[in-house]
């Protein structure tokens, strides 16, 4: 596998040499574009972004979150599931046990099912969306995956 990826990345390389080569000029301005396009709307965004990720993870308590699940009714869970789907971040697996627990004690499956639909908006690549989608287009989605994220939660719970 190694190998196939360093032929490819020889390819890739030698590829982009010759096109430079040919218009040396174009390569200049993609460049500053993209620069441009970088610095000035996509890395304020991460910027945003990470910063928010990172004063959330030390606000975050795992023990915080159990005593307000056990006070809670129905829709505060609700609301909060979906919520708490679209902040955390990592790979699912990671969450089972925790899942696992509250569901034994204070949530039910339409709870998961708002949480795990609501992982599909991605708060690292909303920078991105906007950058190639547009910020209309990234709202809506967004605003889209969270309202399904209730009614899925809804449907799980009355079927």
């Amino acid at each position: 596998m190694l190998k196939f990826n360093l032929i490819f990345f020889g390819i890739v390389l030698v590829v982009y040499i010759v096109l430079w080569a040919l218009n040396p000029s174009w390569w200049v301005q993609v460049g500053s574009y993209f620069l441009k396009t970088f610095l000035n709307k996509i890395l304020p965004l991460l910027v945003m972004v990470y910063f928010l990720m990172f004063v959330l993870s030390f606000v975050w308590d795992n023990k915080l979150v159990k005593k307000w699940l056990a006070e809670w009714k129905y829709w505060h869970k609700l609301i909060f599931s979906a919520l708490w789907g679209v902040i955390v971040s990592g790979p699912l697996y990671v969450w089972y046990d925790f899942l696992k627990e509250l569901k034994n004690k204070w949530l039910t499956n339409g709870h998961i099912a708002a949480f795990i639909w609501a992982r599909g908006i991605k708060l690292p690549f909303l920078a991105m969306m906007i950058g190639f989608f547009g910020l209309n287009f990234t709202l809506i989605y967004n605003l889209v995956l969270l309202v399904f994220a209730f009614l899925v939660g809804l449907v799980v719970d009355f079927f």
